[in-house]
């Protein structure tokens, strides 16, 4: 099953480990936003309006491809 997780930017440790738990578990987590760092963005500058707009349109398009979220 692929899932899709979301949080705050804040919590992209913690959900990292849910991510972990549920491949263990023979599910795929789609959430590309855990793992890329597209702008070298460390989270603590805020994103500009276009790479927000980037941003959102990854995450909805890994949402579309979701069986849950």
């Amino acid at each position: 099953m692929k899932v899709y997780l979301a949080a705050r930017w804040s919590r992209r440790d913690e959900m990292r480990v849910y991510a972990e738990d549920l491949a263990d578990r023979g599910h795929e987590c789609i959430s590309q936003w855990l793992y890329g760092n597209t702008f070298g963005d460390d989270g603590h500058r805020a994103l500009t309006h276009a790479e927000s707009a980037m941003c959102a349109t990854v995450d909805l398009a890994n949402i579309d491809c979701a069986d849950i979220e």
